[in-house]
């Protein structure tokens, strides 16, 4: 798509919607992305960005196998779920739409237990 779309809207932007493909998608022309990892932790995937950018390959795709192990605990839980619970964990206060939907554990009742997980930047 990016060939054949990139010689005729060269202003059009192609973006990934999957973090674990992140890099890849950039080495094909992809020029970024949005990602629900990206509500977690912005600093991980602004610095993963920063880096393939910047040439340093090698770092970008240590930084991409680091976030696919984040994105995988996330994901495991009822999506989105696992994100939710990353962003309370990150203290980050996100405002809620008057049309929110609970969460799927919420619906199903019961509790999930992708909470007492506490994922760390700290490998930034």
């Amino acid at each position: 798509m990016i060939a054949a779309v990139r010689p005729i809207r060269p202003d059009f932007s192609f973006l990934t919607g999957w973090e674990a493909a992140l890099v890849p998608m950039l080495l094909m022309g992809c020029d970024g992305g949005t990602h629900a990892s990206s509500g977690v932790v912005p600093e991980v995937t602004r610095k993963l960005y920063d880096l393939f950018r910047a040439g340093k390959l090698d770092d970008a795709v240590a930084l991409q196998l680091k976030l696919i192990g984040l994105f995988d605990l996330m994901i495991a839980p009822d999506f989105p779920d696992g994100f939710r619970a990353g962003v309370v964990a990150r203290g980050f206060d996100f405002a809620r739409s008057p049309g929110h939907r609970p969460t799927h554990s919420a619906r199903r009742g019961s509790n999930s237990s992708c909470c007492s997980r506490r994922p760390s930047p700290n490998w930034v």
